[in-house]
């Protein structure tokens, strides 16, 4: 085992020892950040500088002589049983970073062993301690640097994820808009065909209508001719105010006036070659069911008794069924059926002379 040669006295006592040692640890002790504790081959503390007794003193402010081992554990101080081990195994060995208790604060630091002999044979240790507590407190810094940096990066990515997140939500969103315009782009098509339809069905209609008052007149002027055909031709010019509609032999829809669609909710297109007792006229279906049992070709007229129409359009009135009988067969072809709506008439009633009136 190497030991380094400290010029002594060549004395073993305590006194002696320190004389030899005293230019050494003058020399040591320069740096005033240096802890320099001397031990002898019983590990007592020989020497110690200042700043190894502010740090390592006993209570009552001691440390020369005593038991470096009882020092250690009279203190707070990290990997104390490795000091104390390697002070007892004589090797040199060096400690990095030994954490001891000062005071209301720790300080931090770096440990060299150090086995020596004098010059008269004597067994002593060298205990450098290098304080680095402002490196470890600049590494403390350092870590509190990069733990609130770890965290600023952290929140970053959160807000960043976040961001990313609130992006595809907006591009979902800009894609169901553009859905939803495509959509309403569709359904715009679709209403303009149906207001075509509904054009068309209107022009249908319009073109009924002057069909209707080609037969009106057309039967206008058999009326006149056949006087046996005048309660036909009287209930027919009556339609034109009134709703009606006929059914061929099989009960078929075949014309359906505007009036009539209003009355009972149905439209001519809904209805037109639709059998009467399928187009979900409940409130009036019994009623028809019973005009068209009591008409036919020798009785050729029937009225029903008056009933109200609540819905869609509120009515008052009574329904009369004309068969219509073909002249070369004399069978039933079809039945005229016409809604006279009293409150209609009333109205129509009180009108006429107020008009009257204003010419």
């Amino acid at each position: 085992m190497h030991r380094t040669q400290i010029p002594s006295n060549a004395t073993r006592d305590t006194a002696g020892t320190t004389t030899a040692l005293s230019t050494l640890i003058r020399h040591l002790v320069r740096d005033a950040a240096l802890l320099v504790v001397v031990l002898d081959r019983d590990l007592r503390v020989t020497f110690a500088n200042a700043h190894a007794e502010m740090t390592l003193a006993n209570a009552d402010g001691t440390l020369t002589g005593a038991a470096f081992a009882t020092l250690l554990e009279n203190h707070d101080i990290s990997q104390a049983h490795r000091l104390a081990e390697a002070a007892r195994s004589g090797r040199r060995t060096r400690l990095e970073t030994v954490r001891v208790e000062v005071g209301d604060r720790p300080t931090f630091l770096d440990f060299s062993i150090e086995p020596a002999t004098s010059e008269s044979g004597d067994a002593i240790t060298l205990i450098v301690g290098h304080d680095v507590t402002a490196r470890e407190g600049a590494q403390d810094a350092l870590r509190e640097r990069a733990r609130v940096l770890q965290e600023a990066v952290e929140e970053l990515q959160t807000a960043n994820e976040e961001l990313h997140s609130a992006n595809e939500e907006l591009v979902t969103a800009n894609e169901d808009l553009q859905s939803s315009n495509e959509e309403l782009a569709t359904l715009n098509e679709e209403f303009q065909t149906t207001n075509e339809e509904l054009q068309t069905a209107n022009a249908a209609l319009l073109a009924t209508n002057g069909e209707l008052g080609a037969a009106n007149r057309t039967l206008d002027h058999a009326a006149r001719e056949a006087k046996d055909l005048h309660t036909l031709l009287d209930t027919l010019s009556h339609s034109l105010r009134d709703a009606f509609f006929i059914l061929d032999a099989s009960e078929r829809v075949t014309h359906w006036s505007q009036t009539a669609a209003h009355l009972l909710g149905r439209s001519a297109t809904d209805v037109l070659g639709q059998n009467i007792f399928d187009i979900g006229l409940t409130q009036e279906a019994a009623l028809i069911h019973d005009l068209l049992a009591n008409t036919d070709a020798k009785n050729t007229s029937s009225t029903s008794p008056a009933i109200d129409i609540d819905w869609p359009l509120a009515a008052t009135g009574s329904f009369e069924v004309i068969a219509l009988v073909a002249p070369t067969t004399d069978r039933v072809s079809g039945w005229l059926f016409v809604f006279h709506d009293e409150r209609r008439h009333k109205q129509l009633e009180n009108d006429l002379p107020a008009a009257k009136t204003r010419r």
